[in-house]
């Protein structure tokens, strides 16, 4: 699978999943603390590989490829942002023992896990993929349209319940510089990935018995998107060590710009 490289061109191996929305440029925002540190981070174009509704497959494909790319070395990191998560665990799972570190960065828990939906700024779409696909399938067309014809009023109708962290943060200009893009690419040619990922995650059911993995949890105290309780989930779902890491005010993007440069100064001091 085609996958793009940040930070450094060697060195510890990091495998990034981006969120949905989300595209491979999403992992920028490791570049400048990845070569800092000396860490190699890699994130695969997930939404641009057909896989039909073999799911196994996706996961499987994925984990193959870290492996190849690995090769002689032992252990290889992963960090999840977002619904990211899910498919970073379901990665994880298939890896085994070579999965040293799990970082979960606003990560979406279970939906079968407690009831978020009245919580979360994507309930009305999670609830369309889950039971009325069609009409998901229009909402995401009329969002790709707004991508390619009118970016900023996408922008507005996604980022108008920001709170915390975010808030402030989708007013700058750099920020909507970094995500823009990403929108586009996402709601363009990568909509059918998008969907498939969506209609996966509100489907998945989070057996996550097997994960022994150190795991850190990375969340916002004013996450809309994925709200606290689900990094709580998680951290009672997963049985290895878990470290719950709050970071006070912020939300669902700001937490990740803030846990970033945190992260890789971890892998590099370990």
């Amino acid at each position: 699978m085609k996958h793009s490289t940040f930070g450094s061109s060697e060195g510890r191996l990091v495998v990034y999943f981006h969120g949905a929305p989300g595209s491979a440029s999403e992992c920028a925002v490791f570049d400048l603390p990845a070569k800092t540190h000396g860490v190699r981070v890699i994130c695969f174009d997930r939404f641009t590989f057909d896989y039909g509704d073999d799911r196994e497959r996706y996961y499987e494909q994925m984990a193959l490829d870290v492996s190849e790319i690995l090769g002689d070395k032992e252990t290889v990191d992963i960090i999840g942002f977002s619904m990211g998560a899910f498919v970073a665990l379901e990665v994880s799972a298939r890896l085994g023992a070579r999965v040293k570190n799990i970082h979960l960065v606003s990560a979406a828990a279970p939906l079968n896990g407690g009831d978020y939906m009245a919580e979360m700024a994507g309930a009305f779409v999670f609830k369309l993929a889950d039971r009325h696909s069609f009409i998901f399938y229009l909402l995401t067309q009329y969002q790709k349209i707004l991508a390619f014809l009118a970016p900023k009023t996408l922008y507005k109708i996604l980022f108008a319940s920001a709170q915390g962290g975010d808030s402030d943060l989708s007013r700058k200009e750099e920020f909507q510089a970094f995500i823009f893009p990403i929108l586009k690419n996402c709601f363009g040619s990568e909509s059918s990935g998008y969907m498939r990922d969506i209609e996966s995650y509100v489907q998945w059911e989070g057996d996550l018995a097997w994960c022994l993995a150190k795991t850190t949890n990375w969340h916002g105290t004013s996450d809309n998107w994925s709200p606290l309780a689900m990094a709580s989930q998680l951290q009672s779902d997963i049985p290895g060590a878990v470290k719950l890491e709050k970071l006070e005010g912020m939300s669902h993007y700001s937490c990740l710009f803030q846990a970033a440069p945190q992260i890789m100064a971890q892998l590099s001091n370990e």
